[in-house]
């Protein structure tokens, strides 16, 4: 029978190799995934440096509604963005925070009639383990 690396009830790490470098904690977050449909094609031909001045203003409207709602961008790559909700700043709301940044993303990428392209975004909440100052 496998036993949990965590408490159950504390979420503190039972090994102690992983208790040295920061508290290990269980957390209920939200994560959210956008990425701009077509990019691709619509670079094609086109230099690196155009490619970039077309996809960089883009991806800071994404990022600016992230963080106007609270979130955390963790990751920007490509065409698209990555960001959690509740993970750096425990919050109930983590949810409800990163469907209103998505909203806001598409309201304000139409708004700003930057781009003709779909946004697609993606929200998944659930359990994921946290630890501060580790690295790898």
């Amino acid at each position: 029978m496998q036993t949990s690396a965590l408490c159950s009830k504390c979420g503190a790490s039972h090994d102690p190799s992983l208790q040295s470098v920061g508290t290990l904690s269980r957390k209920i977050v939200s994560v959210l995934f956008a990425d701009l449909k077509g990019s691709t094609r619509a670079i094609s031909g086109i230099d690196a440096e155009s490619a970039m001045l077309l996809l960089r203003p883009l991806l800071a409207v994404m990022s600016a509604a992230v963080r106007d709602h609270g979130g955390t961008l963790l990751e920007m790559r490509g065409d698209g963005i990555y960001a959690s909700f509740g993970a750096a700043d425990a919050t109930e709301d983590h949810a409800l925070a990163a469907s209103r940044a998505a909203i806001d993303i598409k309201q304000r990428l139409k708004v700003a009639g930057r781009t003709t392209l779909p946004v697609h975004i993606g929200i998944n909440t659930g359990e994921v383990c946290t630890q501060l100052g580790w690295r790898l």
